[in-house]
């Protein structure tokens, strides 16, 4: 069968959640298939034909692929992250001193909302883990077809898993600044002046009980949100890995390397889960954690 998604407007027989084949011969349904119908179908085909086109690529057209998706996750962000053509930081201390002096205006502002120049940062921030987060995406499937495709060589295969392994580090990473871009910010400016005031503001806040200035409240519940989203996302993975392992176990008795990919995927899932139980613990009770980080501790 030739993989091409426009067949499905043109008899190729998909069967559609209604029960009626999409794309066949359509007699008896008046005006012809449901639109939305016949691009699901398309969109299901298209999968499929990735999925198969992947499983059959030779393996040095996989590694090209690799080498260009980890060049894309480091060159494409700070092009495609800004909303204007040049206006992207030329470096991580260009970015680093944008950030403090924002947040600087942010504290004298003395108000919840984020004043336009921070609020731009953490805009652009935003869309900079976005970019990065579907190459690393893109990255983790072309590595793990590699390590499948090196399965029966337990050593190669080995070789292969760690940079995917490493793809999947990147990718909750990169989705966790996405959901909390001003905590993820915090860090380029981590031991500079402009985070003093709010230090000293959040210890005497936990010192006496009393209530933080509005910007630091701001930033404890971002910073709760920060680690919220890597629970869930490390949640989501752990399930996804132990689910893979369960499927090797019980399923696949004929795979290549079983045994190593049974292994490899329930040790995985434990060393998730427990950084998503982590990230629980510091969720429950964000301020503390705050303050260790604004000392230098995290």
């Amino acid at each position: 069968m030739t993989c091409r998604p426009d067949r499905v407007s043109h008899g190729f027989p998909i069967h559609s959640p209604r029960g009626r084949v999409a794309g066949g011969d359509q007699s008896d349904q008046p005006g012809g298939q449901d639109p939305d119908e016949r691009a699901t179908a398309r969109g299901v085909l298209s999968l499929q034909c990735g999925i198969e086109r992947l499983r059959k690529a030779p393996s040095w057209s996989l590694a090209l692929l690799a080498v260009t998706f980890a060049v894309a996750f480091v060159m494409a962000p700070p092009l495609l992250a800004p909303r204007r053509p040049g206006a992207a930081f030329t470096s991580e201390p260009a970015l680093a001193d944008a950030v403090q002096k924002a947040v600087a205006g942010y504290w004298q502002g003395g108000v919840r909302e984020f004043p336009p120049a921070l609020a731009g940062l953490v805009d652009y921030w935003t869309r900079y883990h976005l970019v990065k987060s579907v190459t690393a995406a893109l990255l983790l499937i072309v590595l793990v077809a590699l390590a499948v495709r090196a399965g029966r060589r337990p050593v190669v295969a080995s070789l292969a898993a760690v940079p995917a392994l490493f793809a999947v580090a990147l990718v909750m990473a990169n989705v966790q600044g996405v959901v909390a871009p001003f905590a993820s910010l915090l860090p380029l400016v981590a031991g500079a002046g402009s985070l003093e005031p709010a230090r000293q503001d959040l210890a005497g806040s936990l010192a006496s009980g009393s209530p933080a200035a509005p910007a630091v409240e701001v930033m404890v519940a971002d910073f709760a949100l920060y680690h919220v989203a890597m629970v869930a996302i490390a949640a989501v993975v752990a399930t996804a890995l132990a689910a893979v392992s369960w499927w090797i176990r019980r399923r696949s008795a004929d795979l290549p390397g079983r045994r190593w990919w049974f292994v490899t995927s329930a040790a995985m899932s434990l060393l998730v889960a427990v950084v998503a139980v982590a990230n629980a613990s510091t969720a429950a009770d964000p301020a503390p954690a705050l303050l260790a980080f604004l000392n230098g501790g995290w």
